[in-house]
């Protein structure tokens, strides 16, 4: 029973989805039809915008070492969500994401190697870490990635890699139980917005609801760019003073 529901997870639906479609004035196109959606019974399919202001940081993303039959619907949602925590540091940051869920993530204290923040990231909740996606904002070094390859990681998303670190992911000899990670490389995340007021290129946010209605929202951007946007936080006690943490 148990190597049945493990094949499930490595096998595509095979389901083929249209090549694009138009939504709201904006056209797709299909990148790939995905190995499975939020289950392995559930078929998917990844599409990009044609317009020039749209995918270039995930729709342009890169399958530089592939495995497990390719991505399914999850693994992009995790990036997305990971690639969303890391592109508001300078400094070298990691979110390490599983099911849509940061389980941990960590960013460069004084003079901290790439390789020390991945393990503050991942040992945030090491179990929970186990066949996550882990995103970084600065090019993966080949530390780091032999330090990826001594757990069960399912991805790694990065803007760049230096040389010798995609060679590790390789490396069955050295890592056996890891052979079916992925590495990819996606756009620089200088072009995905992140305050309120930056040019999104219109992209929205789409739900698609169980009758088929849909539901369109602007994408989450932060207010906070510094400590003095963010509000203090008050309360009024029995009495009805007002109290002001700080």
């Amino acid at each position: 029973m148990a190597e049945k529901m493990s094949k499930m997870y490595f096998t595509a639906s095979g389901k083929k989805f249209p090549e694009g479609f138009e939504v709201l004035g904006t056209s797709y196109e299909k990148v790939e039809d995905l190995r499975y959606g939020t289950n392995p019974n559930q078929g998917a399919a990844f599409y990009r915008p044609k317009s020039e202001k749209l995918g270039s940081v995930i729709g342009s993303m890169q399958i530089l070492k592939s495995g497990k039959g390719g991505l399914s619907q999850t693994n992009l949602e995790d990036i997305h969500h990971a690639l969303g925590i890391v592109k508001y540091f300078e400094r070298p940051a990691c979110a390490v994401m599983k099911h849509l869920n940061p389980s941990g993530a960590a960013a460069q204290f004084e003079n901290e190697s790439q390789h020390e923040v991945y393990k503050k990231a991942r040992d945030c909740d090491s179990r929970a870490a186990f066949g996550s996606v882990v995103a970084f904002n600065t090019a993966v070094t080949v530390a780091t990635a032999e330090e990826i390859m001594s757990t069960m990681v399912e991805g790694v998303v990065a803007p760049a890699y230096e040389d010798g670190a995609l060679a590790v992911f390789e490396d069955f000899d050295r890592f056996r139980r890891n052979k079916h990670i992925r590495a990819m490389q996606c756009g620089p995340l200088s072009k995905l917005p992140k305050f309120e007021g930056d040019d999104t290129g219109g992209a929205l946010e789409i739900k698609v609801l169980g009758d088929g209605t849909l539901v369109a929202a602007e994408p989450f951007l932060s207010k906070v760019r510094g400590e003095t946007d963010l509000l203090p936080a008050t309360a009024t006690n029995k009495e009805g003073a007002e109290i002001v943490c700080k």
